[in-house]
């Protein structure tokens, strides 16, 4: 229940196919438009992928990843803001805010986090899992996978 006690999942789940394909395409269009490997996506597929995202919030200092651990699912980042930084907070690297993604290794081809990742502020990301990523890229051509993978 991420905005004022609406489910937006369950929402999404109850609308139709090619509604919620574009009801995902006005909410979460721009926030896709921020990772670059995605613009080597058609709009199908891009359709694709924004129809998979799944919302999730997080409160300060949760921590959303840790340093070592097996990546499953890349974060797009609608609102708040995240330290990156090694695992024992030591050396912070970054903070990412509106508009920023981190995890996008693990849909590449990378298994382990480089980095921890702790919510600073109140976040709502939404998380591409990298079995949904799989699933929507095992529609596209193969030259437009090299070119995303690579």
């Amino acid at each position: 229940c991420r905005q004022g006690g609406v489910d937006e999942e369950a929402v999404m789940d109850e609308l139709p196919g090619p509604i919620r394909q574009r009801v995902a395409v006005h909410v979460n269009g721009a926030i896709i438009d921020s990772v670059p490997f995605f613009s080597l996506c058609d709009d199908t597929t891009t359709q694709l992928l924004l129809s998979v995202l799944k919302p999730k919030i997080f409160l300060p200092t949760d921590i959303i990843a840790h340093q070592g651990e097996v990546g499953t699912e890349m974060y797009l980042i609608e609102r708040g803001q995240v330290l990156v930084s090694s695992q024992d907070d030591a050396i912070p690297y970054c903070t990412l805010g509106k508009g920023d993604y981190f995890g996008e290794s693990c849909l590449l081809g990378a298994t382990v986090r480089v980095a921890k990742v702790t919510a600073l502020t109140y976040c709502d990301c939404f998380v591409l899992s990298k079995d949904d990523y799989n699933d929507v890229m095992s529609t596209c051509d193969a030259p437009t996978r090299r070119n995303i993978d690579n």
